[in-house]
């Protein structure tokens, strides 16, 4: 989600990217409710904050699926 603003229990943005599994379009309004949400993530100064889920998958990857991956993000994981 893009432009993303919190309620006290819901969050509201737009759709960052198309996800045509859950019929969502990028640039399209959408409300998640707060008990919903079981992962997050945000780029703060281009390093990857959040993201636990995004991170165990990065563990797990060979050097090689690393050095792939890396190579198509706008931001960098540390420890």
């Amino acid at each position: 989600m893009d432009g993303i603003t919190y309620t006290g229990s819901s969050f509201r943005g737009n759709m960052g990217d198309d996800i045509p599994s859950l019929k969502l379009s990028a640039g399209e309004k959408i409300v998640v409710p707060a008990e919903d949400i079981v992962d997050w993530m945000i780029v703060e100064d281009g390093k990857l904050v959040g993201g636990y889920t995004i991170r165990l998958a990065y563990q797990r990857m060979s050097p090689e699926e690393k050095e792939r991956f890396l190579e198509t993000l706008d931001y960098s994981i540390e420890d």
